[in-house]
């Protein structure tokens, strides 16, 4: 019955591999021999070895033939099985952005922005800008501005699509230098570890000094009173960045 069963297994194994996969024929005297198996009986194995020679085992010498392929097949299947590693994004290294900004509210504004920074991690970038704004309001009139500043971004995921957080202070260089600060939250999306593309909208504040006079007669004498305002501008932002 042990010998049908050997036979059986071996017949199987023919079968099922191609000849193009070396077999594994072990034998109990602990030898172990590489090449084609070329008939299996009840009673005896022929086995061809590379040399081509042709070898006859008896089936009480022989414990199993194996395929060489079996234990490639093996490793591929647990490689496939492996986990992949997930890809991460925006890692560190010096970073350049380009930004479209449109700012509305107290003040109307119109610009671009470069920015030169160090992205530190997948998360955190720090950096600078310098930039163009071409204003339009009351106050200030029709006329330009430089704003001037530090840049911190924090992006909250490592994958491809990211929401961000994006802060701006300094100054906005005009006739009558002031401050300017800026927070936004938007989403962006990576191409490679450093270029990206990211929309976002937030809140802008600009420092305004304003004169006002006020004239008057008494009698044929003109008199004028000068007044000083100091407030603060606020307005919406909506970005457009690229990232290289």
């Amino acid at each position: 019955m042990k010998k049908k069963i050997v036979v059986l297994v071996l017949a199987l194994t023919s079968a099922v591999f191609s000849v193009s996969a070396r077999d594994i024929l072990s034998l109990k005297n602990g030898s172990v021999i590489k090449g084609e198996l070329i008939e299996a009986t009840g009673e005896q194995v022929k086995f061809k070895t590379a040399d081509g020679s042709l070898w006859v085992y008896g089936m009480s010498e022989v414990i199993s033939v194996t395929k060489e392929k079996q234990a490639e097949e093996t490793v591929a299947e647990e490689t496939e099985a492996a986990p992949k590693k997930k890809k991460e994004f925006s890692k560190k290294g010096y970073r350049t952005q380009i930004e479209q900004t449109l700012e509305f509210g107290d003040f109307v504004a119109f610009g671009y922005d470069a920015i030169f920074g160090y992205q530190f991690n997948s998360h955190l970038q720090l950096g600078g800008g310098i930039g163009l704004r071409a204003f339009s309001d009351e106050v200030r009139g029709d006329g330009f501005g430089v704003p001037l500043y530090a840049d911190f971004k924090v992006n909250f995921l490592k994958t491809k699509v990211t929401p961000f957080f994006d802060l701006k202070a300094g100054s906005l260089i005009t006739a009558d230098p002031t401050f300017y600060f800026s927070t936004s939250v938007g989403v962006k999306i990576h191409f490679s570890k450093a270029r990206a593309l990211s929309i976002s909208t937030g809140v802008a504040w600009a420092g305004c000094d304003y004169y006002d006079y006020y004239g008057y007669y008494i009698g044929d004498e003109y008199y004028y009173n000068e007044y000083y305002y100091d407030y603060t501008d606020c307005a919406f932002s909506f970005n457009i960045n690229y990232q290289f």
